[in-house]
Order: structure tokens, then sequence, then C-alpha cells
């Protein structure tokens, strides 16, 4: 009997290729593609796949809030994050919060049906590359920071401003720099260049 597969992602062009994509193996069977948060949890409530490939970001929900939703109320469904790119500290933080699996759109149609695979299998999944480098973060040094503050964390390494990151999150930049603060403090730095030293020493960025 094939494995059910769900897909949510917010491009439907993309959501239908994906599922194309995943149906060329006869192991699996897509039972439903959706574009909305809301559509996913209509759904859901029909018919819960074995396992859900969901974009990263999605309207009105953020990632990281799907990952914990999706771990609490339906915690059989393994769930696979798929996204253009990610760092390694958002990768580790997805599968600290329920994740099975992290994709990435570039990756071969081959590799990512493998990845597709060892998720069914409840094998954690993530590239070869974020493999090697999750393995340099500091085993003593857990960052214990919120969604929001992963979130923030990774627009500041990826060089945003408090302007743009307000733009990106729907935050204010008081807001912004609030967290900003709360992030310094963590992480015991007192500025940006400190902060990028930090995030290097703990493998966060090469």
């Amino acid at each position: 009997m094939a494995i059910a597969v769900g897909i949510v992602d917010d491009h439907p062009t993309t959501g239908r290729g994906l599922a194309a994509l995943v149906e060329e193996d006869p192991a699996f069977k897509v039972i439903f593609t959706v574009s909305h948060p809301d559509a996913l949890r209509s759904q859901l409530q029909i018919q819960q796949p074995e396992v859900l490939i969901s974009d990263l970001i999605l309207p009105e929900v953020r990632g990281f809030e799907l990952v914990e939703w999706i771990r609490k109320t339906y915690p059989d469904i393994h769930l696979a994050v798929i996204t253009r790119n990610a760092s390694s500290v958002m990768a580790s933080h997805l599968m600290a919060i329920g994740a099975r699996g992290l994709i990435l759109k570039t990756q071969s149609d081959a590799d990512i049906i493998t990845a597709v695979r060892d998720i069914a299998m409840d094998k954690a999944y993530l590239p070869p590359e974020y493999r090697d480098h999750l393995q340099k973060l500091h085993p003593n040094q857990p960052l214990n920071l919120s969604n929001r503050e992963m979130e923030i964390l990774e627009l500041v390494l990826a060089g945003k401003s408090s302007t743009d990151i307000g733009e990106q999150l729907f935050l204010s930049p008081k807001t912004v720099e609030n967290h900003r603060a709360n992030l310094f403090r963590k992480l015991e730095v007192k500025n940006h260049t400190e902060l990028l030293r930090k995030a290097y020493a703990l493998g966060l960025i090469d």
C-alpha cells in the first residue's frame, strides 16, 4: 500500500510540481495539496498523511509555529520542511521542535525522493552539507531562543537591517530592536560584530 503524502505550499504551481515528483515513486501517493494553513487544518480533520511536506514560509503562520502545532496535534505525522535556503541554526531549531527533516528546493529530484523515503521511515533527514555543519555546534551551549528570536537571528545573520526584518515579519522596528537586545543578552555579546564572531564559533555560519 502506498505511503500517503500531503503537501502545503503557498505557491500552487510549486505544490503541484512537488506532488508530481513525489508520485513518480510508486511507493507514494499524494492525497492532498493545499496552499494555505487554514486549508491544511481543514484537510487534516478529514485525513492525515503519513508524511507532510510543508513550505517554511506560509501566509499568516510562520514555519516554526506550524511545526510545533503538527507535533502537538498530529504527533504521528512525519513532517518535512522544504525551503529554498536555510542556515544551520534554522535547520537545528526545526529538528529540535519536531520536524523530521529539512529538504532544500534546490536539491536534485533524486535527493528529494530519498529525503521523503527516509522521513517516511521515521529517519531524520538533513542535506549532507547541513549534517556536516551541525556537527560543529557546541554541545554545551544550547541557544535557548524563542521561535521569534530564531527568526530574527536568521535574518540578522543574513545581513538584514531592523527595518528590513520588521517589514518581513510584520513587526515594528522597536519590537525588532527589543528582540535583538534579547539575542545579544542570551548569546552574551554586546554588538553585531561580536554576534557574528559568536555565530561563527558556534558553527552557525561559515
